[in-house]
């Protein structure tokens, strides 16, 4: 019977992971913590689901075998903006009260996480699915609005009005995790010129100068308060073309080359160098598109930097740029503090007339201020298309803006230094991935943590009625701790029915209105290790994917962070994100999703759960192929690309291998005569015997290291080579003839039960976090022993008695793969006697170490020939050819050789040949080996089998 999805179910109708080690395992009475990163509420799972569950509950057996007191709960992210666009049709988008939003959006959340608690449950996950953590439940809900309140009372959580990422697709503000970046975004970009008006503190001989800046965003020179200048750079004043005007203009002499090699700029005359940035701070120019004030100033900022495309000179909008914003409010420069463009990402226009220009659609803002403003003017001194990283509203797909907006944000800049001091304490796998982490938090400007939408937990504070931009929040302990008592009775949805004068702690004459904004999700997953953990407590493990530096890790650390001062985790696991194999992210859309769960089930990539009749067969690898295949390709940190080729071959055969070896060790442990020696008779073991029982221990020490590290992937190969080749192929290959045909009480017999019952034991424990079904299905017939494992850091010391191991079995895996290469052509190596002829003494000693005496079978159990000699002469001697004499001659380890997955190094080792003549034996009719000399009969080891 092969491994399949209707075997893994009816392996779980009778036992669970539990079932395993329960009478020898040691209890520590440790808690090991595991906090999950609650999956979205919303559609059905995908393969970047299937890796992260899988990886968490690898790490969750792992440590429960370990004899952890293992504590995760399952969790589902219930709030924001996509479920809420979901309860939104078109139909009755206009019809429905905030309410009725809310209802909708909740009954859409539980019926996702329903849907998807059911496609969990078939990957044989730890935890109850059942009892899960939702950010919706009250009881979440309060504890993050608690976390809100203090952070408000401790001034870490403030109102204003400042520039945000705006989405003018969804009408609400984003923060940072919101995003991603589309790297062929196309803007018009252009070269401005603004005109100094005193020229003469450069030179009192000037007429024309003007100021050369370069934007992407020539929409937001409307909103345009300064120049930005670096005070360490010199500058120049060139003239662009003599024969067209005198005109000079100024621009870091860093860039002229940059300049010159534009075609509008290639004949650059640079006519004075040597200009202190610090002396142009105190220039002044004329704005010609803001007749409200006479001048603007130049300003001296260190983000001004030498830039591909730019002059050195950076034209300052503070109500649409965040290091703009910082200039202006750190040097206390009055500006302009109104936004040029509106919610649905129109340009404002300057007489108010009703504006449908779009700031994001075809650039036509844009080219508007360009054509229309501009152009007339004659700023512009050339224009062209530019292909750049621009940020996108992840959810929707289309570009955002920055705009200035009323907002709640928490105080990054007051925390950031503590954050990434807190970093510093916690192991990050892979340690490369640090350098990143620091970076995106390094860069963080402050949270924006409030949305203008419907179904998210709201942020319960007040404001005077004429307070109409919504700047003086009001929020008080009696208010909070009234609203959170009527939230716990009568649940979130009380603040939208609520009127502010029903409230005991409000003035009944006061004239106020509620807050109509909500928390972002960030916050609402981000404050998850303190409703779901609690305040003293810290996981030991975050496992996500690397999407989530810029998400999740960084809302809970920052939240943790400035609540308690530390982080809320001790490590955190970072795995790649699930693409398909072409590398392109999965979309139903393009058509090339995988599903998992069909994988499992039935073996057929779809991208629905319809029929179709493109679905392709695979088989079945069930639950253990999947998490099989997850181990091996999801740990290296880098983007996974998923093939379906892999599980119609290589996995499926793989899963079908191991499990075919487990059942040969389990045919010979449960059989009735068997039989094992005492360890302190290891040392007469067989050396083939020796040999595995060192492969055991080393498999032991890589496997325990492949789990510290958390590096699978490690524990895939390491059970290829220590399960699949050393035990599977090479080594019950050459044990079969003792296990068959030598007495049962013979030593080597028992020699062989020994090494097959410390391998089933070992490779059972280590296996059993990756493959739960096809470990407990052999538990059922062979209950596994934590104390059987064959973890023996010295065993080979005590078993090879510190001779030069490595070298002695590279010498004679050349020598096997010499014969294998052989075998392979169609020859039957065990009709062949074998004689080897080295020139060196280092290879005859190894040889004499093999086989010290004619009668000793070791060296033959290894090269599964009739018999083995080996002489030492010249290897050019004559030696007659034909049909029944080979030679031939010493090769090295290849990789094409299945010797090659024993690990050891390609290198150059003593020559030899190997003389083969077929033999003139008899096969003996029992054993099948050419070992007798009379025909019909039998061989003695065989005839002394039969008298005992």
């Amino acid at each position: 019977m092969k491994h399949s999805r209707q075997l893994e179910l009816n392996i779980e109708k009778h036992a669970s992971f539990s079932d395993l080690y329960q009478d020898d395992l040691i209890k520590l009475n440790k808690p090991f913590v595991l906090h999950d990163g609650p999956p979205y509420a919303n559609g059905d799972v995908h393969f970047g689901h299937c890796i992260n569950k899988t990886l968490k509950d690898i790490f969750i057996k792992r440590k429960q075998l370990e004899g952890f007191s293992v504590e995760h709960i399952h969790g589902w992210d219930c709030h924001g903006l996509p479920i809420e666009l979901k309860a939104l049709t078109e139909q009755e988008a206009l019809g429905l009260s905030s309410i009725q939003i809310r209802s909708e959006a909740r009954k859409l959340a539980d019926h996702a996480i329903s849907m998807q608690r059911s496609q969990f449950s078939s990957w044989f996950l730890e935890g109850d699915l059942n009892k899960p953590y939702k950010t919706f439940d009250i009881q979440y809900s309060i504890k993050e609005l608690e976390a809100f309140y203090s952070l408000y009372v401790d001034r870490l959580i403030f109102r204003d009005y400042m520039p945000v990422y705006w989405s003018p697709s969804t009408r609400t503000a984003l923060a940072e995790a919101e995003l991603q970046y589309n790297h062929e975004h196309k803007s018009r970009a252009a070269y401005i010129r603004y005109k100094i008006i005193n020229q003469d503190l450069i030179d009192s001989n000037l007429t024309q100068v003007y100021a050369l800046i370069w934007t992407t965003t020539p929409w937001t020179l409307l909103a345009n308060e300064g120049i930005a200048v670096n005070e360490n750079l010199d500058y120049s004043l060139i003239q662009i073309d003599e024969n067209l005007s005198e005109s000079l203009y100024i621009i870091a002499t860093e860039l002229i080359p940059i300049l010159k090699e534009k075609k509008d700029f290639s004949q650059i005359i640079v006519k004075k160098n040597g200009i202190s940035g610090s002396l142009l701070t105190r220039l002044c120019y004329i704005d010609n598109l803001d007749s409200s004030v006479s001048s603007k100033p130049f300003i001296s900022s260190s983000h001004v930097s030498i830039t591909k495309g730019g002059t050195g000179l950076v034209h300052l909008a503070p109500n649409h740029g965040f290091d703009d914003y910082k200039i202006f409010k750190s040097s206390s420069i009055p500006y302009r503090k109104t936004s040029i463009i509106d919610q649905f990402g129109q340009l404002k226009l300057q007489n108010n007339d009703p504006s449908t220009i779009s700031i994001i659609e075809n650039n036509l803002a844009s080219e508007y201020v360009l054509s229309n403003i501009l152009q007339p003017k004659g700023a512009i001194l050339s224009v062209d298309d530019h292909f750049h990283s621009y940020p996108y509203d992840w959810r929707s797909g289309k570009p955002v803006l920055i705009k200035p907006s009323s907002q709640w944000f928490l105080a990054i800049e007051n925390i950031k230094q503590k954050c990434l001091d807190s970093l510093k304490q916690v192991q990050i796998y892979p340690e490369k991935l640090r350098k990143e982490l620091n970076y995106q938090l390094s860069i963080r400007p402050n949270w924006c943590l409030s949305r203008q939408r419907n179904w998210g937990v709201p942020i319960p504070v007040f404001y005077e009625a004429n307070d109409h931009d919504r700047i003086r929040p009001i929020l008080n302990e009696n208010m909070f701790h009234e609203l959170v008592n009527r939230f716990k009775e009568d649940g979130l949805d009380a603040w939208w029915n609520l009127n502010p004068c029903e409230l005991k702690s409000i003035d009944p004459g006061s004239n106020l209105v509620k807050s109509e904004d909500i928390f972002d999700i960030w916050f609402d997953s981000g404050c998850s290790w303190l409703a779901v953990l609690g305040s003293d407590k810290v996981a030991d493990l975050y496992s996500e994917g690397i999407d989530q530096i810029r998400g999740w890790f960084q809302s809970s650390l920052i939240t943790s962070v400035a609540l308690r001062g530390y982080a809320p985790f001790k490590s955190i696991f970072i795995h790649g994100f699930a693409l398909d194999k072409d590398g392109k992210k999965m979309s139903k859309s393009i058509g090339n999703v995988i599903n998992p769960i069909e994988i499992i089930e039935n073996g057929f990539n779809s991208t629905s759960n319809k029929k179709s009749k493109n679905k392709k067969q695979t088989g079945s690898c069930g639950s253990d192929g999947l998490r099989f295949w997850v181990m091996k390709h999801a740990c290296n940190h880098n983007d996974v690309h998923v093939d379906i080729e892999d599980f119609q071959g290589d996995i499926l055969t793989t899963i079908n291998r191991i499990r075919n070896t487990f059942r040969f060790m389990l045919g010979i442990l449960e059989s009735n005569n068997f039989n094992t020696i005492e360890f302190e008779e290891f040392n007469q073991m067989p050396i083939i015997d020796k040999y595995m029982l060192v492969q055991l221990s080393k498999y032991c020490a890589r496997s325990n290291q492949a789990y510290s590290d958390m590096t699978l992937n490690d524990l895939v190969e390491a059970t290829n080579k220590h399960l699949l080749f050393d035990i599977g192929t090479f080594y019950i290959s050459r044990i079969k003839d003792r296990l068959y045909c030598d007495t049962v009480n013979s030593f080597g017999y028992k020699s062989a039960c020994t090494v097959l019952s410390y391998a089933y034991h070992t490779f059972g424990y280590f296996l059993a976090p990756a493959l739960p079904h096809i470990i407990l299905e052999a538990n059922k017939e062979h209950t596994f022993k934590h104390s059987h494992i064959f973890d023996h850091s010295n065993i080979e010391q005590q078993l090879f008695n510190g001779i030069d191991c490595d070298r002695k079995f590279k010498t004679l895996f050349s020598i096997i793969n010499t014969l294998n290469k052989w075998s392979a052509m169609g020859h039957n190596l065990s009709e062949y006697e074998a004689t080897i002829v080295t020139d060196s003494n280092e290879l005859f000693d190894d040889l004499q170490y093999f086989q010290p005496y004619p009668s000793s079978l070791d060296l033959l159990e290894f090269l599964q020939v009739v018999s083995v000699n080996y002489e030492f002469g010249n290897l050019n001697e004559y030696f007659v050819e034909d049909n029944t004499r080979f030679r031939l001659k010493s090769t090295v380890l290849d990789k094409e050789s299945d010797v090659e997955n024993t690990s050891y190094e390609i290198e150059s080792l003593p020559q030899f040949e190997i003389h083969l003549v077929k033999t003139n034996r008899i096969l003996c009719q029992r054993c099948r080996r050419y070992w007798t000399h009379v025909t019909d009969n039998l061989c003695n080891r065989c005839l002394n089998a039969i008298q005992n």
